[in-house]
């Protein structure tokens, strides 16, 4: 007879507890972690709503409502495309698909970003029409600003400009901004 030695045993134990925890897929995962951010959105204060995100544009503050804002995520190279707007960087990957990157200094600050380094991050825009990718030098904080409305904007101001914040940030109107005819790339093709 042959005796069993104490690592079978051991061996035989391990297989027994051993068993693999089933992983629910991604979709589930991802569902879940859906419902949890919607539920936490709808049970936040109303300040909470109305708070922006302040970013740096050239020499312009910027304040972005906190709920427009789909996502930021720090600045990689846009591949360039030929024959396309200066403000227009290039095409970039967003989320497993690629994306237009807009440099909206030029229309915010009436020149291109000066400075794109390791502070630069590339902040995606929902809005009614088509999300808009954008690229900031920095993004500074999240302002609640509780019961402050902008200021109204000058008169003659583009429709983007919502207003302007407490300390002279633009407002930004992300539909309007987003509608604005400059950051549209046209995929007909002229006959």
């Amino acid at each position: 007879m042959s005796e069993e030695s104490p690592w079978d045993r051991a061996r035989a134990r391990l297989a027994d507890d051993w068993t693999v925890p089933r992983r629910p897929p991604d979709d589930e995962i991802l569902r879940a972690r859906t419902i949890a951010i919607a539920q936490s959105i709808e049970t936040r204060p109303e300040s909470v709503a109305e708070a922006r995100i302040s970013a740096r544009v050239g020499d312009a503050t910027l304040l972005v409502p906190a709920a427009t804002v789909g996502g930021v995520q720090p600045y990689v190279d846009a591949v360039r495309l030929p024959g396309t707007p200066v403000h227009l960087l290039g095409l970039t990957r967003l989320r497993g698909r690629l994306a237009p990157l807009w440099d909206i200094g030029p229309l915010i600050a009436g020149r291109a970003t000066p400075t794109l380094d390791a502070d630069a991050r590339i902040v995606t825009l929902d809005s009614d029409e088509p999300e808009l990718v954008i690229v900031v030098e920095r993004v500074l904080d999240l302002d609640p600003l509780e019961g402050v409305a902008p200021a109204p904007p000058p008169v003659g101001s583009p429709p983007w400009l919502e207003g302007l914040g407490p300390n002279g940030e633009l407002c930004l109107n992300v539909t309007a901004l987003a509608a604005d005819p400059r950051l549209r790339v046209d995929h007909r093709h002229d006959p």
